[in-house]
């Protein structure tokens, strides 16, 4: 394990709850090649989809919902010497191999990761299909979302630190975890028998990574049952699982760090954002298309884009993926001559659909400020 922590170059990156707490048997290397394929979804739905200079880093959607990603084989890579392509053969073949499980209290539905992947040797260039469903797991941010460094998470070594590490970020409040959890948490329901063996074998080596590299890590202790008659075999009161408490680490946090967790989508006009409630965006989708969003304003300004997103209103809650009309013809007004964009001192009409809880705005730069300052005073 590489024991210096990692510099921040990468946009922290958000990845779908509903893909986060799937169960996966993919191992350290799948899961590495898993973290990139959400890091290249990002982009796409950035629209940083296309890499015009080498011509091989892109997505396909599909016909059938599937998506072929393209990307350089040093992507997946650590700095690591890989010319017989080993590294990169054990995470494919960790997700072939896989299978995705996704469950809650009235379905469970699994499905393989990847449908296929080829490597072509000469160019170093990997192309993989990535199974409908987990596409849409990917694109799906109903019910939450976790955001990390992509930079980080493909440093580890250990597949609980990972799990781990995805979690973090933004946690404040301590996470009890019943042993049976843990062992789905981590996928080791066949593997860890002895609750010690978790906390020795799991918690630990993950503990210590994360302290060591990232950020974000966490303390723990067990938690004891309250009645008399759960006793262990030796006679205390049994241990039922382990408490685990979110931390920072300072040494490990950059400037970057710090400025990255005030998020940047509350720099966006408060009636912007409740405007983009309107088609359905929440607080995920809003992050996500946060660069296109800023573009339109940045070429029209609030009132004006506010006016254009009324006037397509009518398309875009007839559409099956409001959001994704908005974005993309978001996407194709902004290829076109300033002279042709609506005028922005039209008016505003309301949309007829149910406005959303919002995020509470900043109302200035000096408060954004005063939260920056304010989140360096909690590391001393």
């Amino acid at each position: 394990m590489d024991s210096k922590p990692v510099p921040s170059k990468t946009t922290n990156i958000i990845e779908s709850r509903i893909l986060a707490m799937a169960r996966s048997d993919a191992g350290i290397y799948g899961q590495r090649l898993l973290v990139h394929l959400v890091k290249k979804t990002q982009q796409y739905i950035r629209g940083e989809n296309f890499d015009k200079v080498t011509n091989k880093e892109c997505i396909e959607v599909g016909l059938w919902g599937d998506a072929v990603f393209q990307f350089h084989i040093s992507d997946i890579l650590r700095g690591e010497d890989d010319k017989n392509y080993t590294i990169a053969k054990k995470a494919i073949n960790a997700l072939l191999d896989s299978k995705l499980v996704f469950e809650d209290d009235n379905v469970y539905q699994a499905t393989h990761i990847l449908g296929r992947a080829t490597i072509r040797k000469n160019t170093g260039v990997v192309e993989v299909l990535v199974m409908n469903t987990v596409w849409q797991a990917m694109l799906d941010f109903s019910r939450g979302y976790y955001y990390y460094n992509p930079d980080v998470a493909i440093r580890l070594t250990s597949e609980y630190a990972l799990i781990l590490y995805k979690q973090l970020p933004g946690q404040t409040k301590p996470l009890s975890y019943s042993f049976d959890k843990l062992r789905e948490l981590f996928n080791i329901t066949d593997k860890y028998k002895r609750n010690s063996d978790i906390i020795d074998k799991v918690l630990k080596v993950a503990k210590d990574e994360l302290d060591a590299v990232s950020p974000y890590s966490f303390s723990y202790e067990k938690y004891y049952s309250s009645k008399n008659n759960e006793l262990s075999k030796r006679g205390r009161k049994a241990c039922l699982g382990v408490t685990i408490t979110p931390c920072k680490i300072l040494r490990n946090q950059t400037t970057a760090d710090v400025v990255k967790q005030v998020d940047s989508s509350f720099l966006l006009d408060k009636k912007l954002r409740e405007t983009l409630q309107k088609f359905g965006f929440d607080y995920g989708g809003i992050k996500a298309n946060q660069l296109v969003f800023e573009k339109a304003v940045k070429t029209m300004g609030n009132i004006g884009y506010m006016n254009w997103l009324d006037e397509i209103a009518h398309k875009a809650l007839r559409a099956n993926n409001p959001q994704g009309y908005v974005v993309n013809a978001t996407r194709n007004m902004l290829h076109k001559k300033p002279a042709t964009i609506s005028n922005p001192q039209k008016p505003s009409v309301k949309t007829s659909a149910p406005p959303m809880q919002g995020e509470q705005s900043f109302r200035n730069v000096k408060l954004l400020k005063a939260i920056i300052e304010n989140t360096f005073n909690e590391f001393k």
